[in-house]
Order: structure tokens, then sequence, then C-alpha cells
């Protein structure tokens, strides 16, 4: 079974339940423009609550915290995790191997985005997404596609800074599902997998399958961007028989964070 991370939290008592059900990861958001942006301060907020009841509950461990970022750069990144106690961060912007290194030496589990060209976002010497030519202009469909695309060393380092990759569907704020058939080969490649884009009660079974490190959920469990359900929570975790998600539990589907 993969980890668990649930995006996009802006409400602490969802976080303190999400800790309780087992969830591995809750992300916050500090990207400006997003309607699940969070300020340091909200977020110091949800993690102390998630903290402080660990050992007071059901949660037998804390879930790790997860900040992403688009514009910050480093040094603001590692004033917001200080000041929030995050545990990793996520790159979801155009950051080089220099910034990836950085917050790695100041002792943070780093993420960052995989381009659709087959190139780690922002890779030193590398075009990130931005760029023109970074741009996909034809997404691979099938593995062997796939395969072809990552074979080279100027389309896949065979050595990347970072703790994990990112494969993300979103676009701004519109939730897509990201080009699975990358999981493969990126984990061939020796690379740690975060899934995230589209993913739902529906497909998680599926996106499990692929056989990626992490499964990243977001707007499939919320009422409205940036309110979370827990009985839509519940629901995607039943599927999939997740750990401690209580079977009694029955919220009303107008109780949502």
């Amino acid at each position: 079974m993969p980890r668990i991370k649930v995006c996009g939290v802006t409400d602490a008592a969802f976080a303190v339940e999400a800790a309780r059900r087992g969830v591995d990861y809750l992300g916050l958001i500090f990207a400006e423009g997003s309607p699940r942006q969070v300020t340091p301060e909200k977020a110091h907020e949800i993690v102390a609550h998630v903290r402080a009841d660990v050992g007071t509950s059901a949660v037998k461990s804390t879930p790790r915290f997860v900040g992403v970022f688009v514009r910050h750069t480093p040094e603001e990144i590692v004033d917001v995790a200080t000041r929030v106690g995050l545990d990793a961060i996520q790159l979801h912007g155009d950051y080089g191997d220099s910034a990836v290194t950085t917050l790695k030496k100041r002792g943070y589990e780093v993420w960052r985005l995989f381009n659709a060209v087959g190139r780690v976002a922002g890779a030193d010497g590398v075009e990130g997404q931005d760029s023109p030519r970074g741009r996909l202009r034809c997404k691979p469909q099938r593995n062997e596609v796939a395969h072809r695309l990552l074979s080279g060393l100027d389309l896949l380092q065979e050595e990347s800074p970072e703790d994990a990759v990112l494969l993300d569907g979103r676009r701004g704020n519109e939730s897509r599902r990201a080009d699975w058939s990358l999981v493969a080969p990126l984990k061939e490649s020796g690379r740690r997998v975060v899934l995230a884009g589209g993913i739902s009660a529906e497909n998680i079974s599926a996106a499990i399958a692929t056989g990626a490190d992490v499964i990243d959920v977001n707007s499939s469990i919320e009422t409205s961007p940036g309110v979370k359900s827990l009985e839509l929570l519940d629901e995607l975790l039943r599927s999939i028989n997740f750990y401690a998600v209580p079977s009694n539990s029955n919220v009303n589907k107008q109780n949502s964070y």
C-alpha cells in the first residue's frame, strides 16, 4: 500500500480527523491565488492542533506536513517552513537543482514537479515547464512511448537531488489526471513517485496499481474549492480498505471543513 497524502488542507479540525484516520501526509498550499492557500499563521495553527492530538486520541503517529510552493524563493520557503514546522517541501514551479539542494541541506524532504516533457521541472541546465520549448507537444499515452521519452540522458538525468518526483495533471486550479504511464519508467529509473491530479474514490485503486509511492488527493474530497468533506474522505479511504477509517463514521455531508 502506498502512502496517502491529502493536499489543500485549510482547517485544523479536518486535519485532526484525517490524522486519526491514518493519512500519512497533509499538504498545506502557500501558492498565491489558490482557493486552498493558507497563511503561515493558519498553517502553524493546523500543524499545532494535529501534533497536540497525538497521544490524546487514536492517533499513534503524526502525519508529515508538506508545504506546496510555486514562486517562493528557497530563502522564503525556509522561512515559512521554519515558522510552520513543515517536514517536507513540494516544489510545484520551476526550481533548479541548487534550490533542491539548499532545502535538503536544511533538513527537509523535497518533492519536485516532473514536467510532461520527461524532465524534472527546472533542473539546472534543462528548460523548465514554463519555457516554450519545455512544453509537451504530444502527450505519451502508452508505456512504450513513455519509455522512449525517458530513455535518453538528455531527457532524464541519471542522478537528481530531489527525494521524490511529482506527477500532477493539475493546470492552475483545474484538476486533471496525470499521465499514469510515466510512473513505471520513473520507478525503473530509481525515482520515488508521488502521483496527483484527478484521483478519486472511483479510480484510486487503479492509481495504486501504477506502483506510485504516494497517492495525492485533493479536490475529489471537497464540497467546493478549499472545503474538505470528511464524508468524502471516508468514502475514498474505505474504497481501498485504508488503515483506521471508523466503521461507524456517519458524518453529515454538510459537515465540511
